[in-house]
């Protein structure tokens, strides 16, 4: 619920910045890192929660192809067409990323290697 909140705060302040609703890129769902095991992973249920909220998420899990009542999404587009990016599992094909001017979120770790 920390993680969710810190999203809801930082949402909430684009929202008084900019006047409309962010979208939100969030990477990765699974338990951990490299794997494609989604079971009891705090990920996603945090990006559940967060659909639940009404929140608009654009979402890339780079080990699934597709998870049930999720519409996934690629890298590309996740970085190209969100207001906030969220790191959520510090997989591999995250590490290489280009965020030059972008706003994000890291709760895994995985800012160290951009």
């Amino acid at each position: 619920s920390w993680v969710e909140k810190k999203i809801h705060d930082v949402a909430n302040q684009f929202i008084k910045e900019n006047g409309k609703n962010p979208i939100i890129g969030c990477l990765g769902l699974t338990f951990k890192p490299n794997v494609d095991d989604i079971r009891e992973s705090p990920a996603k249920k945090i990006v559940d929660n967060l659909i639940s909220a009404g929140l608009k998420l654009i979402i890339c899990e780079p080990n699934l192809k597709n998870i049930q009542n999720i519409n996934l999404d690629t890298i590309d587009n996740v970085i190209h067409k969100s207001d906030l990016i969220v790191f959520l599992v510090a997989h591999d094909e995250f590490k290489k990323l280009n965020l030059e001017n972008k706003n994000f979120m890291d709760f895994c770790g995985v800012s160290k290697f951009l």
